[in-house]
């Protein structure tokens, strides 16, 4: 028992030794992140503000700029965003417009079909009523015709019974 206990007081620190150590490699690979990603920012800001300085300058040429962008650039933009807005939405009315009339001739083939299986059992069921009603004529038919034989049998039974019951009793 003591041998199992201090193997499973070995096996636990091997497994908290390993936890801690990815924990630490966690951590270290976190920290690299967060160095490159400051890195990058001050990169970036130096980059962009040599650039804005380089492009617009210190006053006018980014006044001009502005106008240039306000007067052409800004009006042709709004007018492709409601070309492409209108033509989309044209676009999805025509697509609403025949999944609606797919979806009604689709709606009108499925009770068509409908109403044919119901025909077709309306059918089979006035066939199966034909059949039965046939079939108790025939047995009412073959009943009559039984009862008839055997009134007729049952006739000349009586009358041969009445013969021999004569006979029977003059011997």
């Amino acid at each position: 028992a003591q041998v199992q206990r201090l193997e499973a007081e070995a096996v636990r620190r091997n497994e908290e030794r390993r936890r801690r150590i990815d924990q630490e490699k966690d951590r270290m690979e976190r920290e690299a992140q967060v160095m490159d990603k400051v890195a990058a920012r001050a990169f970036a800001a130096d980059f962009l503000s040599d650039l804005y300085e380089k492009n617009f300058g210190k006053g006018t040429e980014a006044a001009e700029l502005i106008k240039e962008v306000e007067n052409q650039f800004l009006p042709w933009l709004i007018e492709s965003v409601q070309q492409r807005t209108s033509d989309r939405l044209l676009a999805r009315s025509l697509t609403d417009s025949l999944v609606a009339a797919a979806l009604s001739r689709r709606r009108a083939q499925y009770e068509a079909r409908q109403e044919e299986i119901r025909a077709e059992q309306e059918r089979i069921h006035q066939e199966e009523e034909r059949r039965r009603m046939e079939q108790e004529v025939e047995e009412a038919a073959a009943a009559a015709a039984a009862a008839a034989a055997e009134g007729e049998t049952g006739e000349g039974t009586d009358a041969e019974g009445a013969g021999e019951g004569a006979a029977g009793g003059a011997e």
